[in-house]
C-alpha cells in the first residue's frame, strides 16, 4: 500500500466512491487532529482490466505492500473500522492477521455464509452486473449449499475461527436495518463470548443501515473503545 500526502484530485475520488460519513476524508481529518494516525485505503477507477473481471467502472485497490507505514505508525496500536461489508473486512482482517489490536464494527455483514445466503436479501442496484448479482447461485452449483458442503463452507467463513480474533470488538446495529440484519451483530456477539473474547454490543432501537439518529452517541462510543484498547 502506497503511503504518502494525497493529491486534492485524490481526495475528491476517495470522497466520490465512500458510501457513510466516516469514510469520508474529512472524517479521517478530524480524527488526526485528536493525535491518531489515519491510513487511508484509496481505491481509484481504472482502465487497466486484463486482469480483473469487474466492469470498467468499478475499483481497484492500490496495493504495494511495504516498509512505509512501520515509520507513521506504532504497529502495537492499530484499530480498524468498518462498516457494512467493510465491518465483513474488518472481522476477516483481525482473524487472519495479529496487526489489528482493536475492531469496531457498524451494522457489519459479520454472518457466516450459511446465514449471507439463506437470511440476507437486499436490493441490488441496477448498475451491479447480472452476473454478479447470482454470486449465492452460482457459488452453489458449484460447491453445493452449506448443508451438502458444511466443511467447505465453514472455511470460507471467519466466524469459524473466532479464536484467532485478535483483540476487542465493538459492535454497533440499528434495529430497523433494512440492508444488513441485527441478527448478524447479535450472534457474532454471542460467538465471541463463548469463544472468550471481549467484545460489545450497542443496539439503537428504530435506527438504520447508517446508526444515522444516534450518529453522534455512536461515535463518541466508537473512539472512546479505540482509546481504552489503543492509548
Amino acid at each position: 500500500m502506497e503511503i504518502r500526502e494525497p493529491k486534492a484530485s485524490e481526495r475528491a475520488l476517495f470522497n466520490s466512491v465512500v458510501t457513510h460519513p466516516l469514510q469520508s476524508w474529512e472524517w479521517g481529518e478530524f480524527r488526526e487532529k485528536t493525535g491518531v494516525k489515519v491510513i487511508r485505503r484509496l481505491f481509484y477507477s481504472s482502465s487497466e482490466r486484463s486482469e480483473s473481471r469487474s466492469n470498467k467502472n468499478s475499483y481497484r485497490l492500490a496495493s504495494r505492500q511495504g516498509g512505509q507505514a512501520r515509520t507513521i505508525v506504532d504497529p502495537n496500536r492499530i484499530g480498524m473500522w468498518g462498516h457494512s461489508l467493510g465491518g465483513f473486512i474488518t472481522l476477516r482482517a483481525m482473524v487472519v492477521s495479529k496487526d489489528i489490536k482493536a475492531g469496531v464494527i457498524w451494522a457489519g455483514v459479520v454472518a457466516n455464509y450459511d446465514d449471507l445466503i439463506n437470511n440476507w436479501r437486499r436490493p441490488i442496484p441496477s448498475s451491479v452486473p447480472s452476473g454478479a448479482r447470482r454470486w449465492r447461485q452460482a457459488l452453489i452449483d458449484e460447491f453445493g449449499t452449506p448443508k451438502e458442503n458444511p466443511e467447505f463452507w465453514k472455511l470460507l467463513s471467519a466466524n469459524s475461527f473466532l479464536k484467532d480474533i485478535s483483540g476487542p470488538v465493538q459492535l454497533h446495529h440499528g434495529t430497523a436495518d433494512a440492508s444488513v440484519p441485527i441478527e448478524f451483530s447479535r450472534t457474532l456477539e454471542k460467538q465471541l463470548k463463548e469463544a472468550g473474547k471481549t467484545v460489545e454490543l450497542y443496539e439503537y432501537p428504530g435506527d438504520d443501515h447508517n446508526i444515522a439518529a444516534n450518529f453522534n452517541i455512536a461515535v463518541e462510543r466508537s473512539v472512546e473503545f479505540f482509546n481504552k484498547y489503543l492509548r
